[in-house]
């Protein structure tokens, strides 16, 4: 019997998981942030993900003609009699190995030499395939606010795909532009289906993604503005009395205007 959920994987009782072989086929971050580089280097430079392609498919078949000739020369040392440097079948297969073999080594060092220079021109995109990555990851814990809630990747890969469509800015900041059309189309397209009460609560949460991971807001004062004080500190909570200019002092320090 199989059974199909969309329910978080957390969400089943533990007892279950003694019962039940679970398969999680959820998107994983650096699986969707490589389909989804995968798809604006497709759209900014179709040449290159073509060369990407072919290239792979070059480096596959040479492993397995690579493969191949190790077995060949296995099969002819097990079943070799007598002295193997007097057959000349052997020889002839070793030697036309080696030449084979050599070939292949230099296509391969070709090979990986511009698959470098393909990775370092895809590293460009990079910066606007895990803004993507962080966006998705917002939209998929909406669903905490209302079960409704819920967006479809192929959905999100549209959006992005009519961003860089869309994206009027040819010169070197197209990167940065795209980064900043394609979060605020995401924000209004959401919010087309969000009760107006949640709408502020995106917003938030799309802020505090991109200022995390920026590194902004400290994650131990973010921790304490979202829960407060989780452990029962020695004696008082708070001290009997506040002075305003030590409120004032404490307003002062670092990182506390960012949450005050």
């Amino acid at each position: 019997m199989v059974l199909a959920t969309k329910l978080s994987p957390a969400e089943l009782a533990p007892e279950l998981y003694t019962q039940l072989s679970v398969v999680n086929f959820r998107v994983t971050p650096a699986s969707l942030e490589e389909q989804l580089l995968n798809q604006i280097v497709a759209h900014e430079a179709p040449h290159l993900e073509e060369q990407r392609s072919v290239l792979v498919t070059s480096i596959a078949k040479d492993l397995e003609l690579k493969a191949a000739i190790q077995e060949r020369i296995l099969l002819l040392l097990a079943n070799a009699k007598g002295d193997i440097l007097a057959d000349d079948t052997f020889l002839d297969t070793l030697r036309d190995s080696r030449i084979t073999y050599a070939a292949i080594e230099r296509r391969m060092e070709e090979a990986s030499a511009t698959a470098d220079r393909l990775e370092e021109t895809r590293r460009l995109y990079k910066l606007l395939s895990h803004r993507g990555t962080l966006l998705y990851l917002v939209l998929q814990a909406l669903s905490h606010l209302n079960p409704f809630y819920q967006w479809s990747l192929e959905g999100f890969k549209f959006q992005l795909q009519s961003t860089l469509q869309s994206c009027q800015d040819k010169s070197e900041n197209r990167g940065q532009s795209l980064q900043e059309l394609f979060t605020w189309e995401v924000y209004c397209s959401t919010c087309r289906g969000l009760f107006e009460s949640h709408k502020l609560v995106l917003a938030f949460m799309i802020a505090k993604a991109l200022d995390t991971e920026a590194g902004n807001v400290p994650r131990k004062m973010l921790e304490f503005l979202l829960r407060g004080i989780t452990e029962e500190s020695e004696g008082h909570a708070c001290p009997p009395q506040v002075r305003f200019g030590m409120l004032r002092y404490h307003v002062r320090l670092p990182h506390c205007k960012t949450l005050l």
